[in-house]
């Protein structure tokens, strides 16, 4: 374990890119707790300057990202821009579980003794945030009260992935003065989050008016002035952010975590395309469960193509020549666990054969690249280990298409004669001992 102090006002990752200056700009003001620091350990041990460059680079992601998710406002009229951030010296909170009330009223009056002054304050930690000890909260804040010297302040679990960048929109929202959507909408407002869903990169339109017409009643709008230190940060993905093994080791802090390249997790297709921009899947340390994590913006998802937005588009950055095929975006996943083996894909052939490639393809699409035969009727070789040792005219009668590579050519006597063909069929793939469960998280209910 190690503390880091760092506080920093803003440093710009890019030039603006706003349009236009919203008429409401929201000076937030992000803290750190150093429980949230250690979850960096998982990566980066004890190297303090390593920890504090990622954490700069993550931060100013995400607060990009999140101002980028309020432009969307149909009306332009709300910003996000960063006052300040800082790493706090010690833990304002206790855990490793805090009461979210509790939590947020400690964050409350820390806030008003410290004498920081913004518009709204945010709280990252790394503590997880409960509710009558059930830990079904992502963070909590104070309904409507921008602009109130005490209460304009929210508190969100940091777990290092998009899920922070979605957790704490939905809580500036909250703290502007929007309640909930309808979970049925699946928007940065609804009460649930679903990975998976399309719609999380939109408010609606109720949202929307909700924020607008508190920031209208307010006696005091704060938002219509800004402080020169304030400032829009437009911030690229970081690398490790663009990794879906290390996404899953960041969601799941879990250092032996890794993205599952089953194709029985992405309706039956290799891993690309739309399906991973709006989820992935990470094992989780259980052998027969798996948790979704959110795919940042950004994330290579084909050849030439990143994620926007739930979507997989066309980017001329996306690591030309990184992305062979599409088939194989994310190379073999990291560790195989099925019924009778663990280990690695190539351990995994080495012990069953070339074979389990016509199962285990998507999981293992690198080491059986370079397996395949290139013919598509016989990819890897014999589809049973009961087709070795015989004879061709034994079995290619009925079995052709099952031993393809024992009677590839073989144009003799369609069986003995006196003699049935023996019938053999493709030999059954080992069982995975994972199980796609798809996990909804509750925001702050």
């Amino acid at each position: 374990m190690f503390m880091l102090s760092v506080a920093y006002l803003l440093v710009l990752a890019g030039p603006a890119y706003m349009a236009a200056i919203p008429e409401n700009q929201v000076e937030v003001y992000f803290y750190m707790d150093q429980a949230a620091v250690r979850k960096y350990e998982v990566d980066n041990g004890g190297d303090m300057a390593a920890v504090t460059a990622e954490i700069e680079k993550d931060t100013d992601y995400f607060i990009s990202e999140i101002n980028k998710l309020f432009e969307k406002i149909p009306d332009g009229s709300i910003g996000i821009m960063k006052r300040g951030f800082e790493i706090l010296k010690e833990d304002i909170l206790q855990g490793p579980e805090v009461e979210r009330d509790a939590g947020l009223k400690k964050f409350d009056d820390w806030r008003k003794a410290s004498g920081h002054k913004s518009d709204m304050a945010v709280l990252w930690t790394g503590f997880e945030l409960v509710r009558n000890g059930n830990p079904a909260t992502a963070g909590y804040a104070n309904v409507g009260k921008v602009c109130d010297p005490v209460m304009a302040s929210l508190i969100a679990e940091y777990d290092l992935t998009y899920n922070t960048v979605v957790v704490t929109a939905h809580e500036i929202g909250h703290n502007l003065g929007s309640s909930h959507d309808s979970d049925s909408l699946r928007r940065v407002m609804g009460a649930e989050a679903y990975a998976g869903s399309e719609n999380r990169w939109t408010f609606s339109k109720e949202s929307a008016a909700n924020m607008l017409t508190n920031i209208g009643g307010l006696s005091t709008n704060c938002l219509k002035e800004t402080s020169p230190e304030s400032k829009y940060v437009d911030a690229t993905v970081p690398k490790e952010l663009t990794d879906p093994d290390s996404i899953c080791r960041r969601a799941e802090n879990n250092k032996d975590s890794y993205m599952i390249k089953s194709q029985t997790y992405y309706d039956m297709q290799p891993p690309h395309g739309d399906l991973v921009c709006r989820a992935i899947f990470c094992y989780n340390g259980q052998p027969d469960s798996s948790m979704t994590a959110y795919a940042s913006d950004g994330m290579v998802c084909a050849k030439n193509k990143r994620c926007r937005e739930g979507r997989c588009v066309e980017s001329a950055d996306a690591e030309s020549g990184a992305v062979v095929s599409d088939d194989c975006v994310f190379k073999d996943q990291k560790h195989v666990d099925i019924a009778g083996f663990t280990g690695t894909c190539p351990e995994l052939v080495q012990k069953f054969g070339d074979r389990v490639c016509y199962y285990y393809k998507s999981m293992c699409c690198e080491t059986c690249r370079a397996r395949s035969s290139g013919d598509p009727d016989c990819e890897f070789g014999d589809k049973s280990g009961k087709c070795k040792g015989k004879e061709q005219w034994a079995v290619c009668g009925g079995s052709a298409a099952t031993c393809c590579k024992l009677c590839k050519g073989y144009t003799g006597k369609r069986s003995a004669p006196g003699n049935e063909t023996q019938a053999i069929s493709p030999d059954q793939p080992p069982a995975s001992n994972m199980n796609k469960t798809q996990v909804v998280v509750p925001m702050d209910d």
